[in-house]
Parts: structure tokens; sequence; C-alpha cells
């Protein structure tokens, strides 16, 4: 006796095909939903990104200092100078690289913000620059003492 499809039964050939059609259904919607989680991650840190992005250009890493602006072309050379003859390491060269740009214009604001980048980095170095180079002072950005 043969079964009847009419009843529900199907044939067994009938029944590995339906198989491999909802295995390739189910991997489509699994690779859909990880394409979409792909894409919503994306869009989310391309959103942080553009919001810190915004906030590092509102916030400047210099203070408030009306003294910034009173730096001559020789303060900037006799730093540079003092901090060639006392202070050796590859550790300061991006703060001298910054001190030269700033000599050629020491009232940008850009170049001014490179130095203090420049100097924020140095870590442990920071003690002996400001010894020998104290027109760096004025670069510090976080006062320690503020209240």
């Amino acid at each position: 006796m043969g079964i009847d499809s009419r009843q529900g039964a199907r044939p067994k050939a009938a029944s590995g095909r339906n198989l491999w059609a909802w295995a390739r259904r189910w991997l489509m919607m699994l690779r859909q939903s990880e394409d979409k989680r792909a894409d919503s991650t994306a869009r989310h840190k391309a959103t942080t990104d553009d919001k810190h992005a915004e906030q590092r250009k509102v916030t400047s890493r210099l203070p408030n200092n009306s003294r910034l602006q009173s730096i001559t072309t020789e303060d900037v050379d006799s730093a540079l100078q003092m901090l060639k003859q006392h202070v050796q390491g590859a550790e300061i060269g991006p703060l001298v690289a910054a001190l030269e740009a700033l000599k050629e214009n020491p009232q940008d604001r850009g170049r001014q913000e490179a130095v203090a980048e420049a100097f924020d980095a140095l870590g442990i170095v920071q003690g002996a620059v400001l010894t020998y180079a104290p027109l760096l002072q004025l670069f510090v950005s976080v006062d320690p003492f503020d209240d």
C-alpha cells in the first residue's frame, strides 16, 4: 500500500527537498540579521565618533591664558635652545618639532594647541621640560589647584 499524499503524509524525497529549502531560508535570514547587526553597529560607531569629534572641536586643550598671546619668537627660541642643550631623548622630539613650528608664528592658536598636545604626551618627562623651559607652563592644560 502506498501513502496517500492527501492525508498529510509526504514522500521521503519531497520532505528532503523541503528540509534543504528550509535550511537555505534559515541561513539567508541568519546572514541578513548579521548584516543588519553589522550595519547598526557601524552606524552607531559613526554617530559616536561624530559626537566625540564635535566635543574635541569645542573643547580646547589650552587654558584661557591671556599670556599665550604675548609669546614672542625669542621666548620660543630660548626654550628650544635650553631643551636641546639639557634634555636629551627621543621623547621630546614631537615637542621640539611643535616648538619649531610655533617659533615661525607664535600667535597661531593651532600651533599653540600642537605644543600643548605634545607637552601633555610627555608623561614623566614634563618635569624636566618645565625645569629648562618654563615658558611651557603657559601650555599646561589642567591646573591641579583649580577648585
